[in-house]
């Protein structure tokens, strides 16, 4: 009993530090620091390349690390229905096991040449590593470090589970479950190999361990992206599903964990506008594809490049949401009495929190696929940040406000274009019809200040509806809207635009001018216009 008592009080003391979401990522930052600088000692701090340093800790080490460590997460929020701060902490501490790899390898293999990285194998290699605790060879792919690590965590996490639950075979579950979490990210190239094979129509119980490197150690050409050699290409290729399956395993994990503020969260996405940011982002593609056809790739992992910017995107996003939400609760509690922060789903520390959070996902998806995107999303979110945010808080002054945020939105369509042009560049791009988005986007954003009157003017923030008055702000939007679509068709020269450009420029002018129609659903009616005339203009103009 004493014991039992004295493990009680450990693990009291690990289960009850306080920590947030922003304490948490800081913290597991910091013992993968450590590991990589032992690492990197204890093999004499080599010549690397900074594109080597980023793939190798950030996408070899930090994310592999962030997404196992999420994973077991979750998985134990479902398992043991533990309040989700106690299993962090027990995560956290446990985190520290991941330092020890490097030290035991060197002791063992001393000056021995190894390589400890993932398992490459057949499906019926898999299955029999599997039962054999990753096989034998482990100088090369799950090294005696490794092992020994995957060893004790899952022994950890059981003693843990089985303690807390006093259950024996609980305990011995979660051991179970939690070393197949650890041996299918040790696989987990050779996995996607079979998934990426079978799909293609190959029998994938003919793969060898040769196919699977032939799929991931091949230097890297999707795109014109600068080729890679084969240990940063097998970092590259991995951590763009590594930020997928982190993203989709986090909105679980908040789904899980509390609906109704997952909901909440859907519903506050602000939807037109995201859907707008969407429109250029592919805009630029589009151009891109028009003017660098060479460049078109389909590979999957040319897929997963588009897909983890539009996670970027998103959540670059959706941080603006949040801060938005923060600094104008005042302006809210009058016109957008249902956000979520105005009916108390949250207050103002969670929302911080989730603030940090996509904020982090949008930079991490972003230095994934490249440092230019990365760029552009770091001078996104600091536009977003003076837009909403005292000293400058510029959504206070009149037209420059909305040039600001047509300006931040504008980098998504460069996103868009440099994914396909040569060695990720600007050199080519069609600046006047980037100049001519620019200029309508800046007459469309003031559009949404139409349902903010009242609030905005209760806290003296100038916008076009308050200096001319609703009715005659409709007016003007109506006219600068269908101005805007005959803009189109002379920019782009394209005589065919012209019916399709007045039409839709009258719909969109009755629509603004149409009182029937709620404020709250113009933008959805106006953004839903736009983008079927968008639509035609590519089809007709580019293809």
């Amino acid at each position: 009993m004493k014991i039992i008592k004295k493990i009680g009080k450990i693990i009291n003391f690990l289960e009850n530090g306080p920590i947030t979401v922003k304490t948490f990522l800081i913290s597991f930052s910091a013992v993968v620091a450590v590991r990589y600088i032992i690492e990197n000692i204890l093999f004499g701090f080599q010549n690397y390349s900074f594109a080597f340093i980023i793939g190798s800790m950030i996408q070899g080490t930090f994310l592999f690390f962030l997404m196992a460590s999420i994973t077991i997460l979750t998985f134990l929020v479902f398992f043991t229905k533990e309040r989700i701060s106690k299993l962090a902490n027990i995560i956290l501490w446990g985190q520290w096991l991941i330092v020890l790899p490097p030290i035991i390898d060197k002791i063992i293999f001393k000056s021995e040449s190894f390589w400890s990285f993932y398992i490459f194998d057949s499906v019926v290699g898999l299955f029999k590593r599997f039962f054999t605790f990753f096989g034998n060879n482990p100088s090369f792919g799950i090294t005696y470090g490794t092992r020994i690590e995957i060893l004790l965590a899952i022994i950890g996490i059981g003693f843990y589970v089985g303690f807390k639950k006093r259950s024996f075979s609980k305990g011995l579950l979660a051991l179970f479950f939690t070393y197949i979490i650890l041996y299918t990210f040790a696989v987990f190239p050779s996995l996607l190999t079979f998934i990426i094979k079978g799909f293609s129509g190959s029998d994938i119980f003919k793969l060898q361990g040769a196919d699977v490197a032939a799929q991931f150690l091949t230097s890297l050409e999707i795109f014109d992206f600068a080729k890679k050699p084969a240990k940063i290409a097998l970092h590259f290729r991995a951590s763009l599903f590594y930020t997928v399956v982190l993203f989709g395993n986090l909105l679980f994990l908040q789904f899980i964990l509390n609906k109704k503020r997952f909901l909440a969260l859907l519903k506050n996405v602000r939807y037109p506008q995201m859907f707008f940011n969407y429109g250029l982002f592919f805009v630029g593609l589009a151009m891109g594809c028009f003017y660098f056809k060479r460049n078109i790739s389909f590979d999957v992992f040319g897929v997963l490049v588009v897909v983890n910017l539009i996670i970027s995107i998103f959540s670059a996003w959706f941080y603006s949401v949040f801060v938005n939400d923060l600094m104008d609760m005042e302006i809210d509690k009058i016109t957008n009495k249902e956000r979520p922060l105005i009916k108390k789903i949250f207050n103002k520390e969670e929302y911080r929190e989730y603030e940090f959070v996509f904020m982090g996902m949008a930079l991490l998806t972003a230095i994934v696929v490249g440092s230019k995107f990365f760029l552009i999303i770091t001078v996104y979110l600091l536009i977003t940040w003076v837009y909403s945010c005292y000293p400058f808080r510029l959504k206070r002054v009149i037209f420059v406000s909305s040039v600001v945020s047509a300006g931040a939105s504008i980098l998504f369509l460069f996103m868009g274009f440099i994914v396909l042009s040569d060695n990720q560049s600007l050199i080519g791009f069609p600046w006047r019809i980037g100049i001519f988005l620019l200029v309508v986007y800046i007459i469309l954003i003031p559009i949404k200040d139409l349902k903010d009157i009242e609030g905005d003017k209760k806290n003296h923030i100038s916008t076009i509806p308050i200096l001319l008055g609703e009715d005659n702000a409709r007016f003007v939007f109506g006219i600068a809207l269908f101005i805007s679509y005959i803009g189109s068709v002379l920019v782009l020269n394209e005589k065919k635009l012209w019916f399709s450009a007045i039409i839709f420029g009258s719909i969109n002018y009755w629509l603004l001018n149409n009182k029937k129609i709620k404020i709250k659903h113009i933008n959805w009616s106006i953004l839903g216009a736009v983008f079927i005339y968008g639509v035609l203009l590519v089809a007709i103009s580019f293809f």
